[in-house]
């Protein structure tokens, strides 16, 4: 599996090491499944988006660094993690305890990046189209 690794430094992240990998579609249609269902009937969309991102994030973490604040990354250890561990609130290795607001923005922008269509991506490829006969 292929993962990228980045460290979460500068102000205001936690100077953590995390590899990420990115999701397949059977996950993010899960992900999206479970935030509807968590959300509930009166949910609005916003609502479900918010906690279907939160999921996939979790999802895509597979490890991060024992320590926080580091110069860099060079010798760290890594512990792997789970999406369940993350989610658990009273895990010694849930989500709020390891990371502060800014990673987790930059941790979303990954997500975005990696799993939604932008528009100049549409255009690009729709702009290859080309008619063919469907015999």
């Amino acid at each position: 599996m292929e993962a990228f690794q980045y460290h979460l430094k500068g102000k205001g992240f936690s100077g953590r090491g995390v590899r990420l990998r990115q999701l397949d579609q059977p996950e993010l249609d899960a992900a999206f499944l479970s935030a509807a269902k968590v959300a509930g009937a009166e949910a609005s969309m916003a609502d479900i988006r918010v906690r279907e991102q939160h999921d996939c994030v979790l999802r895509m973490i597979l490890e991060v660094t024992e320590k926080r604040d580091l110069e860099t990354l060079d010798g760290a250890a890594w512990r792997k993690v789970t999406h369940q561990e993350l989610e658990d609130e009273e895990g010694s290795h849930r989500f709020s305890k390891l990371f502060t607001a800014k990673d987790t923005a930059f941790l979303r922008r990954m997500y975005r990046e990696w799993h939604n269509l932008s528009e100049a991506e549409a255009e690009a490829i729709a702009g290859n189209g080309l008619p063919v006969s469907a015999d």
